[in-house]
């Protein structure tokens, strides 16, 4: 009755985080650079605390409140948390650093990790979820990238261009 109990709790823990994810995802008031930034954040230090491995942040630390349409910032938090759970079920790292960066063109998340790596010669055929990552990208009019080396790490890149995005000053 326990481990019933303990898995209903972790079911209802999941229910609620998608939940949270979902009002946060078409809440108009969160079309900003700044909220992706936080909510990248948390995700990642909840993702990350579960599964026992340490993660830095490499934000800036005035993140100005660019606008940032409700798609592309959904689905850039669902790539980032694809690449995530890379890090989590494949690279068998230790550490991971997010890092997010922002001019006045465009917004770019890179997640790096300290794992196992691999060759991304022989990806091509077997990496499904890149060309996911890759497609799901482009679907809002960005673009993905990876780099990857055994024995050293992974790091996976999304850029997406702002579109009418303000000056950073201005």
């Amino acid at each position: 009755n326990a481990s019933r109990l303990s898995e209903s709790a972790a079911r209802v823990r999941v229910l609620a985080s998608r939940m949270r994810e979902v009002v946060w995802a078409v809440n108009p008031r969160c079309d900003t650079v700044s909220s992706l930034a936080s909510f990248l954040e948390q995700q990642a230090s909840q993702f990350f605390h579960q599964a026992n491995l340490r993660v830095l942040f490499e934000f800036p630390e005035d993140i100005p409140a660019t606008p940032l349409d409700a798609n592309s910032r959904h689905q850039l938090a669902l790539s980032v948390r694809e690449a995530l759970t890379n890090v989590v079920r494949h690279a068998q790292a230790t550490e991971a650093v997010i890092a997010l960066t922002l001019d006045s063109k465009r917004l770019i998340v890179e997640i790096t990790d300290n794992g196992c790596g691999f060759d991304p010669a022989k990806v091509a055929g077997a990496g499904q979820g890149l060309l996911n990552l890759g497609e799901r990208l482009r679907g809002i009019g960005g673009r993905f990238e990876y780099a990857s080396q055994i024995g050293v790490g992974t790091t996976v890149r999304f850029v997406l261009p702002l579109r009418g995005a303000l000056g950073l000053h201005g």
